[in-house]
């Protein structure tokens, strides 16, 4: 089963060094993410 876009935009994020502090969501379909630096 494929993961939601939530987790694969989280996942990535995270592999580029990001923190994800909080989700938005938005308009019924795109996820919008505050992040931090790690």
């Amino acid at each position: 089963m494929f993961s939601s876009k939530k987790d694969r935009i989280k996942d990535y994020l995270e592999d580029e060094g990001y923190k994800v502090k909080e989700y938005l969501y938005q308009d019924g379909d795109w996820y919008h993410f505050k992040v931090n630096e790690g």
